[in-house]
């Protein structure tokens, strides 16, 4: 691949003069001071945003005015790196201080952050802080357990339930930040008289690139146009919040990862471990913050510290966590993606930093030197041998002296409905946690050279949502030849299939799918579909049970399974189930109803009323609600 225009060494000149230029002048270095009286912290992530696409980070086109704000008399962190390329792994280093390896959430989806943790809003709110979030994305929804010390932690995405919410898998800034002043301004709000700490997520510089007016017409290109809507809410934000609070204020701004647009053949992220994803940019600004600029490559893990430091909070109140910002330059940093191995069976990446010096580990081993060529189009790996041995030493080292300090993991298998939104924001979401994910490092194809694959998985799950099936079809079937260890691509196949009406052929593909390792409870449920059409309902419910094995809390396997024996009239039972998937979850709106209508076949008429109460007072306005109101009137 060519250089872009100008060359990597120019394009870092131009960084570097950029941020030169904003601070010419004045002292650099950071003083970090007691404050009189705690401040408000303000933690704002920017989803999926480069390091190269802020005004005061190079680049010439970009609209991004409140970002540069605070980076022009603050502290900035333009060489910053992300733990992984994917959002909820990211965003767990973001908020405990710990890498990936430590607190065990790996991927998106599949995960949920352990008991053991302990989070930066932990720590706010034990030394007196109220704490709030606003997330803008499923994968950060609270059932992930990102939830931790918030007092107020907002991920609705619309609708009346958690399985609502994941069909609508994201909501822009704008619509963010609303929220966020509403429950400022709300019966809700925090005490003026306790500092805040407030965490923002705008996911909207994500892939599909969707920029509303005015930048659907700027003279940006879309993923640009995101990112300069998502910082005019920021902006948005902090003149709400400078006249709604009259402390002071520590912003600090910053990406859970980058974007590859094409460099290095991926277009998105997640499969591999380059700059391109895992480089993002930190600034931020407060009392006892001195303008400066750092082209020292820190990690994000050194975020929770930094703004506890600055808030005048022992560190000691998050035990784990690294160092702060400015006392971890120099240090190793690790990274990683496991992404490529939870969804295709792809081997994943283990990345080390350190001198100067990169090293990422696939299936071969390539060096980089990222000062002198920051697009990493140059492995030096053969030329420098001597440097390749000391770094994957210290790989090994590094990532031993992790695991020993890691947390328990806890997984969970992911439902359709939370499968349909991972990939409609350009996740696989196909995968379930193995026993060892650190095996992921160590087996499946070289991911360098699957990448491109994902794009035509993404480009065949899109054919298949517009409803193109011939054309999808044909797609996964060019992928299952390609790569018939990809378990994904098995898995699409066969629901395409089945959309298509080839129930026997759906089940061949599905079948092959779950020989391949572990699968998601979607993948029995399109099996438990294939089934029914086959007229084979024994094995239909053979596939739904296995869909509780996969995930033993779903509450769609529970409802589909309780449905299939209301129909051969083993009612009890079929209630039974329904039950046990209100127990999961007592918000399931679907489930209440089932349950009351199978109350109502048994005769048990008052459970039946009670029933359809609840789902009124969950879904006053919706469908589900009108139905149980006129069961109400019918039978009062």
């Amino acid at each position: 691949m060519k250089p872009r225009s100008g060359g990597p060494r120019l394009a870092r000149l131009a960084i570097a003069c950029v941020l030169v230029a904003l601070v010419a002048g004045r002292l650099g270095g950071c003083a970090k001071r007691p404050p009189a009286d705690p401040p408000d912290v303000l933690l704002v992530t920017f989803d999926t945003l480069r390091s190269d696409r802020w005004g005061t980070t190079g680049d010439p086109v970009a609209r991004t005015p409140w970002v540069d704000r605070i980076a022009r008399t603050g502290e900035v962190y333009p060489e910053a790196r992300a733990a992984a390329p994917v959002t909820l792994p990211s965003h767990t280093t973001i908020l405990t201080g710990v890498p990936p390896v430590v607190h065990g959430v790996r991927d998106n989806g599949i995960f949920r952050l352990p008991e053991r943790a302990r989070t930066v809003a932990e720590a706010f709110r034990d030394a007196g802080y109220a704490t709030g979030a606003a997330v803008s994305a499923f994968p950060l929804a609270a059932r992930f357990g990102l939830d931790r010390g918030f007092d107020h932690y907002d991920a609705f995405l619309g609708g009346d339930d958690e399985a609502a919410d994941a069909h609508l898998r994201e909501r822009s800034a704008d619509v963010t930040v609303t929220r966020v002043l509403r429950w400022l301004d709300g019966a809700r709000a925090p005490e003026a008289a306790r500092p805040l700490f407030l965490w923002v997520h705008f996911f909207d510089p994500h892939a599909p690139y969707r920029p509303p007016f005015p930048w659907d017409r700027a003279p940006l290109d879309a993923y640009r146009g995101e990112i300069a809507h998502a910082d005019r809410e920021f902006g948005v934000l902090l003149h709400a919040l400078e006249r709604r609070r009259g402390r002071e204020r520590l912003v600090l701004v910053t990406s859970d990862h980058g974007e590859g647009l094409g460099e290095h053949g991926e277009s998105t992220h997640g499969v591999l471990a380059h700059l391109a994803t895992l480089r993002v940019p930190i600034a931020l600004r407060g009392p006892g913050v001195m303008a400066s600029i750092r082209l020292d490559p820190v990690a994000s893990g050194s975020i929770p510290a930094t703004l506890l430091a600055y808030a005048g909070i022992d560190a000691s109140t998050l035990p784990d966590a690294a160092p702060p910002l400015a006392e971890s330059v120099g240090s190793a940093i690790l990274g990683e993606t496991l992404y490529p191995w939870f969804n295709h069976g792809w081997r994943g990446s283990r990345v080390v930093e350190l001198d100067g010096w990169r090293l990422v580990e696939n299936a071969d081993l390539r060096l980089f030197e990222p000062a002198t060529d920051p697009a990493e189009l140059h492995d030096l790996a053969a030329a420098r041998p001597d440097v390749v041995r000391s770094l994957r030493d210290r790989l090994e080292e590094e990532w031993e002296r992790e695991r020993e300090r890691a947390w328990p993991a806890e997984e969970r298998a992911l439902s359709p409905d939370e499968i349909d939104a991972l990939q409609a924001l350009g996740y696989a979401g196909g995968g379930t946690a193995s026993a060892e994910p650190d095996d992921g490092f160590r087996s499946g194809a070289n991911a360098w050279d699957r990448v491109r694959d994902q794009d035509r998985t993404n480009a065949a799950i899109t054919l298949l949502e517009a409803g193109n099936l011939p054309a999808a079809t044909s797609a996964f079937e060019a992928l299952v030849r390609d790569d018939p260890g990809n378990r994904m691509a098995w898995q699409y196949l066969g629901s395409t299939l089945l959309r298509g009406g080839d129930a026997e052929g759906a089940c061949r593909a599905l079948e092959r799918a779950l020989s391949l390792g572990p699968n998601p409870d979607t993948v029995w449920f399109d099996l438990a579909d294939a089934e029914i059409a086959r007229r084979r309902p024994a094995a239909a419910e053979e596939a739904l049970r296995g869909a509780l094995g996969a995930n033993p809390s779903s509450v769609a396997a529970r409802v589909r399974l309780a449905t299939l024996l209301a129909e051969r009239g083993e009612v009890d039972a079929a209630l039974a189930l329904a039950q046990e998937a209100i127990e999961n979850r007592p918000r399931a709106v679907g489930a209440l109803a089932l349950a009351a209508g199978l109350c109502r076949r048994l005769g048990r008429m008052d459970e039946a009323r009670g029933y359809w109460r609840r789902i009124v007072e969950l879904e006053p306005e919706g469908a589900a609600a009108r139905a149980a109101r006129a069961e109400l009137e019918t039978n009062p």
